[in-house]
């Protein structure tokens, strides 16, 4: 009997948080100066995010379809919440 090791193993990004119940948060500056930074409830996990900074303009997308859900000033963050809500 040959064994078929042609398969190879491919790479899932996670469904849900770990916790689950634990959401995807984004941290950033409010537009208009306020020094404290606002957080921002996301859909996905947190590892669905990627994060780009451009000088002092910073973009966060969705890996696999590269949609911008944040374009704006720094720094930002994109983190699993420490509590369930």
């Amino acid at each position: 009997m040959i064994k078929d090791n042609s398969h190879t193993p491919t790479r899932m990004t996670p469904t849900v948080n770990f916790p689950p119940g634990h959401p995807t948060l984004l941290r950033h500056p409010v537009p208009d100066g306020i020094p404290f930074p606002v957080e921002t409830v996301l859909e996905l996990p947190a590892v669905a995010y990627e994060v780009e900074q451009r000088d002092d303009w910073w973009i966060v997308r969705v890996v696999v379809t590269g949609e911008a859900v944040y374009q704006g000033p720094g720094p930002v963050d994109v983190f699993v919440s420490e509590a369930p809500f």
